[in-house]
């Protein structure tokens, strides 16, 4: 009897603890439930927010593309217009009406008598000419430019480079009448604005006697000079021209050049002062000019300033 008393008691006991695991349990199921719950509406919560910043991202984008869309549009719209004047020139400080009343005829004899008749063995062949349209300026204010449309294109390059040529020999522009007549390929307005962009950073390269080029459509683009010149010569007038732009860069008109001279200047200053691109993609090669090994190897010093 004892001995069933005994067993009956220890199998109460482990009922009551089986009986408070089992509460324990649920319990802790309850609260697993509960924080799952608070999970998953938290999850829920960052879901609709990641997908209405998809939503947003991808109007974003949408609208990016829009916008490159139409800039494509301009630019080609733009680069249409200039090559539709590809075989125009600009004549700019010609005296009003001393074209006549035959323009077409004049520019035909003009424009060789004035670049030079040994370079026109076949004439000339334009197609329209005519003052820019506007109302005639007074006669103390600069006339109108004269735009000329030629045949070929061949002609349009011939006549300008022969004008460049002969103002370089002239030291100053072609003149008639006495007055400095211009020849400039007719380009479209906004193309004129971005290479106008250049013209105090060209002055300034001029007076240093740095050549340069502007190339089309908008890029100034500093050269080496000609091949065959007095090395030790041509070592002294780049290393004073350099130098001395050099010195106005870094001087304290810094802040006015930048601000007087335009986009194009920041892109000079770049490319005189940078360093080595390769070293910047690849650290693991040197800065250093290639041919002295001592200084930074900058546009500036590797083409202008190096003595090796």
């Amino acid at each position: 009897m004892a001995a069933a008393a005994a067993q009956q008691h220890v199998s109460g006991g482990d009922s009551l603890i089986l009986q408070e695991i089992r509460n324990g349990n649920q319990a802790l199921s309850s609260k697993l439930d509960s924080k799952t719950a608070e999970i998953n509406q938290s999850i829920s919560g960052l879901k609709s927010m990641l997908d209405k910043l998809s939503s947003r991202v991808t109007e974003a984008e949408d609208r990016i593309g829009t916008a490159e869309d139409q800039l494509v549009d301009l630019d080609s719209l733009d680069q249409l217009e200039n090559y539709s004047r590809r075989n125009n020139i600009r004549v700019i400080n010609l005296g009003e009406s001393c074209e006549g009343n035959d323009p077409v005829n004049f520019f035909v004899n003009w424009i060789p008598a004035t670049l030079g008749q040994e370079h026109f063995t076949e004439p000339l062949i334009i197609e329209r000419a005519h003052r820019a349209f506007g109302p005639r300026p007074p006669a103390d204010q600069r006339p109108r430019p004269v735009l000329i449309r030629l045949l070929k294109c061949q002609d349009r390059d011939k006549i300008l480079r022969i004008a460049a040529q002969r103002s370089r020999e002239n030291k100053g522009p072609i003149k008639y009448d006495g007055k400095p007549v211009l020849f400039f390929p007719d380009l479209s307005a906004s193309l004129v604005k971005r290479r106008k962009e250049y013209d105090r950073v060209k002055t300034e390269l001029r007076s240093k006697d740095i050549p340069f080029a502007l190339l089309h459509p908008a890029t100034l683009r500093s050269r080496s000079p000609m091949e065959g010149e007095d090395s030790s010569k041509h070592q002294r007038r780049r290393r004073h021209s350099c130098v001395g732009l050099q010195q106005e860069l870094n001087g304290d008109n810094r802040s006015f050049l930048r601000a007087n001279l335009g986009p194009g200047m920041t892109d000079v200053e770049k490319l005189l002062h940078e360093g080595n691109k390769r070293h910047r993609s690849k650290p693991e090669l040197s800065e250093m000019c290639f041919r002295c090994g001592i200084e930074v190897g900058s546009f500036l010093h590797c083409t202008w300033l190096c003595t090796k």
